[in-house]
């Protein structure tokens, strides 16, 4: 969105009956609206068709302007303390939509993987633009260990048998 505008970026080429719907759905939508004839390739260098939506002709009325807006501030607000938890590494406050959406993805990955008792493991291949790095996402039973208390039983463990061995070496004389 530029200053009392929305920019609309269609790609082309498009078959000219496509180009004509879509310029027919949005100059219904929003009867103001106007084709840049200046588009050329946009930043993504692809030649565009470039629709330009005044801001005023996107609602009904003041009282529909005045309702939308407010609910965008609230979605902003929530979108940008999800968004802060994310960067600063801090447990996701996400709205129950996403809750929703990861509750059936956790659902449906242990269905389709009855052997997994307590924990399944998905490669994500979404790339870090900054590091290139790859993610890993668990999914943990929340009446589970998590991987990370499992391997510190098990290095426990490892510990005490260890300590158990050199017990035995030294009762038995073995170096």
């Amino acid at each position: 969105m530029s200053g009392d505008f929305v920019t609309v970026d269609i790609g082309l080429p498009l078959p000219m009956d496509v180009f004509a719907t879509l310029f027919k759905i949005i100059d219904l939508a929003y009867p103001g609206a106007v084709v840049d004839t200046n588009a050329g390739a946009a930043s993504y260098g692809r030649e565009v068709m470039r629709m330009r939506i005044p801001e005023a002709a996107r609602y009904k009325n003041a009282t529909s302007r005045k309702k939308i807006k407010a609910a965008k501030v609230h979605l902003e607000s929530e979108r940008e303390e999800l968004l802060t938890s994310l960067r600063d590494g801090i447990s996701i406050s996400a709205p129950e939509e996403i809750k929703y959406q990861v509750g059936l993805l956790a659902t449906r990955m242990f269905a389709d993987n009855p052997a997994a008792v307590n924990y399944l493991e998905m490669e994500m291949w979404v790339r870090d633009p900054d590091t290139g790095e790859r993610f890993v996402l668990t999914i943990q039973r929340a009446s589970g260990s998590s991987p990370h208390q499992l391997r510190e039983e098990a290095e426990a463990e490892v510990a005490r048998l260890r300590d158990r061995v050199a017990e035995l070496e030294a009762e038995h004389g073995v170096a």
